[in-house]
């Protein structure tokens, strides 16, 4: 991808990996449901098999003043408990440098919660050590997750991270802890999208009267905007993550505002649309 423009701001990506889960399993969803809800969208959402595809990448944000990174993806030598993300060796720095963009000219990494496909490459092995990846970035972790996967009863899930991609940050002194209405500038600012973990946030951008909102994981995958109760094994609290996504869609249904969730094969997202008392997606790529 070349990447695409929101407003006059450039947006690219960088894919690390794939997976393509069987959507009865990752949502509980019955034969029926799916049935129903599939044709509703566009078929490259889906693999051959009819599996939910699901990218891991990052967003790069070009504004005129800042590079803004949204996610760090898996990043290298991370071992993982999970095979699909476990001692990686890919060309991330590589693909970035490609798009004109070295790690050091990013000036923030915001990570929209601190599971392990979102924060990878927060740092770089280096003679065995831990190191900052984006050495003269501002890393924007928002306070409430990072207390959360940082103290008891934190969830298993995700705290294998905290040691490698977190904490070299912390102690490095690269890390600022945010609150619910900071914003990088009037451009770019953090949305609290709670429930998928306590401080999951998402980044909202606007330029020249259009916008965009990079949502993270409170999307997985278009069949959640079909159908908002599916959810993940992964969410820390269900009942919130569905209520934050059922609130999200109605809000934003019928605007022109792009929603550009983490793991969609559509790297360039699309706008929410009301059907009835429903939602559809319509892919901007």
């Amino acid at each position: 991808m070349n990447g695409f423009m929101i407003g006059n701001f450039e947006v690219f990506e960088v894919v690390e990996n794939a997976w393509g889960p069987d959507p009865k399993e990752f949502f509980r969803a019955s034969d029926e449901e799916l049935a129903e809800l599939r044709p509703m969208l566009d078929q490259r959402l889906f693999g051959p098999g009819g599996e939910a595809m699901l990218v891991f990448r990052c967003y790069v944000v070009r504004t005129p003043r800042h590079t803004i990174m949204v996610d760090t993806c898996l990043g290298n030598h991370k071992p993982r408990p999970m095979e699909r993300a476990n001692m990686l060796l890919t060309p991330f720095l590589e693909d970035l440098r490609k798009l004109g963009i070295e790690a050091e000219s990013v000036d923030y990494v915001f990570c929209t919660h601190m599971h392990f496909d979102h924060v990878g490459w927060n740092t770089r092995l280096d003679n065995g050590k831990w190191v900052p990846t984006f050495t003269n970035a501002r890393y924007l972790f928002r306070q409430k997750e990072y207390d959360y996967w940082t103290s008891p009863p934190g969830q298993d899930f995700g705290k294998d991270v905290i040691a490698d991609s977190v904490a070299p940050i912390v102690n490095a002194g690269l890390v600022d802890f945010v609150a619910d209405e900071f914003a990088i500038d009037d451009d770019a600012w953090i949305e609290p999208l709670e429930g998928h973990t306590p401080g999951h946030a998402g980044l909202h951008i606007k330029s020249q009267e259009t916008e965009a909102i990079f949502t993270g994981d409170m999307l997985h995958h278009p069949l959640q905007i079909l159908q908002p109760k599916f959810e993940i094994y992964a969410s820390v609290d269900k009942k919130l993550s569905t209520r934050t996504r059922q609130t999200f869609l109605e809000n934003y249904s019928d605007t022109n505002v792009r929603v550009v969730p983490n793991h969609f094969t559509i790297a360039e997202g699309g706008h929410i649309a009301s059907r009835g008392d429903k939602f559809s997606f319509q892919p901007a790529g």
